[in-house]
């Protein structure tokens, strides 16, 4: 595995290649998830949907199963993942964060409190 400045596959952040055999995984290291400077991961996942959608769909990952699912198919179908092209799989805009990738503890703690 090597990372990749600047790759136009992820927006210009830093990609790597993880494989696993004859499996390959895109990791992309976020470093300003929600326009205060917070750092994360997206996997790259199919697109939940349109299975013959060509855009890029991006899932967050927070630990190691995240990462399993992501090389399963199964993250592709989280509610989380954003396709570059239909946008997340309810069509729902996240106001919190136009680019679809929240802050999970801000989003837990609105949950919470609802």
């Amino acid at each position: 595995m090597a990372w990749r400045d600047a790759c136009q596959l992820a927006d210009g952040d830093r990609v790597a290649e993880l494989r696993l055999g004859a499996d390959s995984l895109y990791l992309a290291l976020r470093t300003d998830i929600d326009g205060a400077g917070d750092v994360g991961f997206e996997a790259l996942v199919g697109c939940a949907a349109d299975d013959e959608c060509e855009g890029k769909a991006w899932a967050p990952v927070y630990n190691a199963t995240d990462l399993l699912r992501a090389l399963t198919g199964e993250l592709m179908n989280d509610p989380d993942v954003r396709c570059t092209v239909h946008g997340s799989p309810e069509g729902e805009d996240q106001e919190d964060d136009p680019e679809g990738r929240a802050d999970p503890e801000e989003q837990y703690t609105d949950a919470v409190r609802a």
